[in-house]
């Protein structure tokens, strides 16, 4: 089994949500042959969504030519494990993990992986991080801001997509060159977003930790940045 790959030429300085586009896009086209699988979810209403990303950057993504990778790593009850890499000359400049989970969406909730998905991906035992840490809130509050929830903002399913969740942390950022040293991120998803709503989003710095929580009545996701000095 090999990992699925696909060529970029990158024609500006990546974003943090610039490259969880492309890393999505790659997934989507390595699923792209998965009929049975497709007719499964289309008549039993099931959806995929991504309940977390973890994220490592070695340095800036400048205008060039990329290769991106994915490959399935590992099942567990209700949730699926894809690894990403972007990659020029053989060398790692980002890795991800993301974790999927299979909704109901007639019933809107989770479900077991199914059978017809185990069978469909042959997993590649190759992890990139040894775990994903929990999120943890605390720390003195660095930034805050409240945006409202824009409808090009809203996905297929219905909710926020969750790189607008990302987009909303870069405004946070986007007077001060930290996001442009961004060396870790990672966000768990915990409740949708739909429109209309009006989002708060704070950043707490614990250390070298830049905690944040985006909730509307609920917390909505919960994650870290890390960045190089």
């Amino acid at each position: 089994m090999q990992k699925y790959k696909k060529h970029y030429k990158i024609e500006k300085n990546l974003s943090l949500r610039d490259l969880l586009e492309i890393f999505m896009q790659t997934s989507l086209e390595d699923s792209a042959d998965k009929i049975i699988v497709k007719k499964y979810f289309k008549d039993n209403n099931l959806s995929w969504m991504i309940y977390k990303w973890k994220v490592q950057i070695y340095g800036n993504i400048t205008k060039t030519d990329y290769i991106s990778k994915t490959w399935p790593s590992y099942f567990d009850k209700i949730s699926t494990y894809r690894e990403f890499t972007l990659e020029r000359d053989g060398h790692i400049l980002a890795k991800a993990t993301a974790i999927y989970v299979i909704v109901d969406m007639k019933n809107k909730k989770l479900i077991e992986i199914p059978q017809i998905v185990k069978d469909s991906y042959q997993l590649i035992q190759e992890r990139n991080f040894e775990k994903i840490e929990k999120a943890s809130i605390k720390g003195d509050i660095y930034c805050e801001k409240n945006f409202y929830v824009e409808r090009e903002q809203i996905d297929l399913n219905g909710h926020v997509h969750n790189t607008s969740y990302v987009f909303w942390l870069e405004k946070c950022f986007e007077n001060n060159s930290l996001i442009k040293k961004l060396k870790v991120f990672s966000i768990t998803y915990m409740k949708e977003i739909h429109y209309p709503n009006k989002v708060n989003l704070l950043i707490y710095k614990d250390g070298e930790n830049y905690n944040f929580s985006i909730k509307t009545n609920d917390f909505n996701a919960k994650g870290k940045c890390i960045f190089n000095d």
